[in-house]
């Protein structure tokens, strides 16, 4: 709720729309990224979700703290992997994503470093997230109001397709984190449905053993909201 009213949702050119967009805290810096300023405080509601999820899930933030001196070299300077300590780190930039037409529509493509740690929710409508693994296989992943996953779509390549018939308009509250800020966008397919081959990044050693952590994690422990 602490999201209706927002008074304008900007389409971008892939059509969708995106709406207002925050910080969780004011531990971790504000930045712009994919369009989008994230530098106002999150509504109380956003940040207590936020609360309760660490509440939820303390061991996660436990083992992430444990990788503090996890760093990569950006020009002349070490950059941590974890931006701040994990308890304001992550989930830390919120933000919603409608579609206009009501029907959601993204490209294959992989998402940026703050995606590493990463929560989606389904407050409105129907979507269906196809994702590729590295040997190539697809599945697809039908969400309703109220489902959610936590993932780090920053490792593969995905997609959000439409639900046929779909009555509302699909809206999704996303959280990425204050993880390898300086890691851009893996890829993403073109109009011809070729993809980009993306960069030889400076992060990709650094990004490779945090999202091993996360991984594993996540087999042992699970998550939960």
């Amino acid at each position: 709720r602490e999201f209706e009213g927002s008074q304008l949702l900007r389409k971008s050119a892939d059509g969708t729309a995106h709406g207002p967009t925050y910080r969780i805290n004011e531990k971790v810096a504000a930045r712009r990224a994919n369009g989008t300023e994230f530098r106002k405080l999150a509504p109380a509601g956003i940040r207590h979700f936020v609360d309760h999820v660490r509440g939820k899930n303390p061991k996660l933030y436990e083992v992430l703290r444990a990788q503090r001196g996890m760093s990569h070299k950006h020009g002349d300077l070490q950059v941590k992997a974890v931006e701040a300590d994990p308890d304001d780190a992550l989930l830390c930039y919120a933000g919603l994503m409608r579609w206009s037409t009501g029907q959601c529509t993204d490209p294959w493509h992989v998402d940026g470093g703050p995606s590493t740690v990463f929560l989606a929710v389904t407050l409105e409508g129907d979507r269906i997230l196809e994702v590729e693994d590295a040997d190539g296989r697809r599945t697809r992943h039908h969400f309703r109001p109220g489902d959610w996953y936590f993932s780090g779509p920053s490792c593969f390549w995905h997609r959000v397709l439409p639900v046929k018939g779909a009555s509302a308009p699909a809206t999704t509250l996303i959280l990425r984190s204050a993880t390898l800020t300086k890691r851009l966008s893996g890829g993403r397919a073109r109009d011809d449905g070729e993809r980009s081959v993306g960069f030889i990044y400076g992060t990709r050693e650094c990004f490779e053993c945090l999202a091993e952590v996360v991984a594993n994690y996540l087999k042992k422990h699970g998550f939960r909201i």
